[in-house]
């Protein structure tokens, strides 16, 4: 019998979609960018369900060639696939899916005027010598998904919902806690208990799946092959209560760097006060010294300063040695021109932030979950390079151990 579901959103943070070209026609006229930008798209939301299927299936499994290749073949059997791969076959989808209502609230442009929250926050969506800055999709907006499945079917995919809205986003710089999203529905995601299903539901999963929870394997040096749900290799913390999301973010954003127009240490936003500013150094122990630009503005330099600068001048022994490639590559020193990427056979690579944040509305209050995946930092023989000069990679996690164990909050059981 088949199972006709509405799952009933909401933005938290200001998101950003605007479809696989982002910025195209960002120079049109106002109304173009309007439709350009500011439309929910089901594609996302699938693709998220995909994301966070191979996070909770590696979590139980492990991520060896053998389970990557099952958990491959089961989520084409899933979600569909449109021709063969890796001598699996093509399968249909186990369910339909449409948007059935949006309710866009007023859209904007939040990185006018050098915002000094979004343009950190939201680095990329901002205007360029060349382009107009894309417009978010403000909190508020509401909209409406219909599944059509049978019950199976729905058990896993309500179990797939819950952690993606608990543990992910939607849209560009979801990581740094925009895209934010609830989920309302009190039956599969109660209001103002953040996490508390997150291991019933992982445990939903195994017996959907069909495997045991303790059988997972990895590379004990390497980490998992992604990102996982898995005790060693995940965890979680839950911070205190904020007035607004606007703060949330604010504390994000000053956990990571402050800023010195607008904060003098110590910052009353933040997300523990053994931390914030991590990436100039932390409240504890940076001095943070006053530097200007060639054109005069104010900022506090980046612990990694000092190695940069050896990158830039071409100091190759020993190969400088950037702490803040942790957080996710590439990185741009935009005042120099210079950007650290991954490089594997002459193609740059992403790396994605093993710490992401999430803001999470807790009755009338926001707090912000600091999630850190551990998994395989690199693929195998890429390399990290800065303007031709080969950067060291980070030996261990310790750096990202230190900040994770500097931000205040509640710990989730995995």
């Amino acid at each position: 019998m088949l199972l006709w579901k509405e799952l009933n959103y909401e933005v938290i943070t200001p998101l950003y979609l605007g479809g696989t070209e982002p910025r195209k026609g960002l120079n049109e006229s106002n109304e173009e960018r309007v439709k350009l930008d500011t439309r929910i798209r089901i594609r996302p939301i699938l693709a998220m369900w995909r994301y966070w299927y191979r996070a909770l299936a590696g979590g139980l499994l492990g991520t060896t060639a053998a389970a990557l290749r099952l958990i491959h073949r089961r989520e084409q059997e899933l979600f569909g696939g449109v021709h063969e791969q890796n001598d699996d076959e093509a399968h249909a989808a186990k369910f339909r899916v449409r948007l059935v209502s949006q309710r866009i609230a007023e859209h904007r442009e939040y990185t006018a005027h050098r915002d000094p929250l979004f343009n950190y926050l939201g680095f990329g969506v901002a205007s360029t010598k060349e382009e107009g800055p894309r417009l978010g999709i403000a909190p508020k907006t509401t909209f409406t998904v219909e599944v059509v499945c049978d019950e199976a079917t729905w058990d896993m995919l309500s179990t797939l919902n819950y952690i993606w809205v608990n543990c992910g986003g939607l849209g560009a710089r979801h990581r740094r806690g925009l895209g934010s999203i609830a989920w309302h529905d009190p039956a599969y995601n109660p209001p103002a208990r953040p996490y508390e299903l997150l291991t019933a539901y992982r445990a939903r999963f195994s017996m959907l799946f069909g495997t045991e929870a303790n059988a997972a394997e990895f590379d004990e040096r390497a980490g998992p092959e992604m990102p996982v749900i898995h005790s060693d290799w995940c965890q979680i913390k839950v911070s205190r209560p904020f007035g607004t999301w606007l703060e949330a973010l604010s504390a994000i954003r000053n956990q990571l760097r402050i800023d010195v127009e607008k904060t003098s240490p110590p910052p009353t936003l933040h997300l523990g006060e053994r931390g914030y500013g991590y990436r100039q150094g932390n409240g504890q122990s940076h001095e943070w010294v006053e530097v200007r630009t060639k054109k005069g503005f104010p900022y506090y330099p980046g612990r990694d300063k000092a190695e940069a600068q050896r990158a830039l001048d071409g100091d190759r022994h020993p190969a400088p040695v950037l702490d803040n490639v942790s957080f996710g590559l590439p990185v741009a020193y935009s005042g120099w021109g210079m950007i650290v990427n991954v490089m594997l056979d002459g193609v740059e690579l992403r790396r994605p932030s093993p710490v992401s944040f999430r803001v999470l509305q807790d009755g009338r209050g926001y707090r912000v979950a600091i999630l850190y995946f551990k998994s395989r930092f690199l693929p195998k023989n890429a390399k990290i390079v800065a303007r031709g000069v080969e950067i060291a990679q980070p030996s261990d996690w310790s750096y990202l151990d230190a900040f994770f164990d500097g931000c205040s909050g509640t710990r989730v059981t995995i």
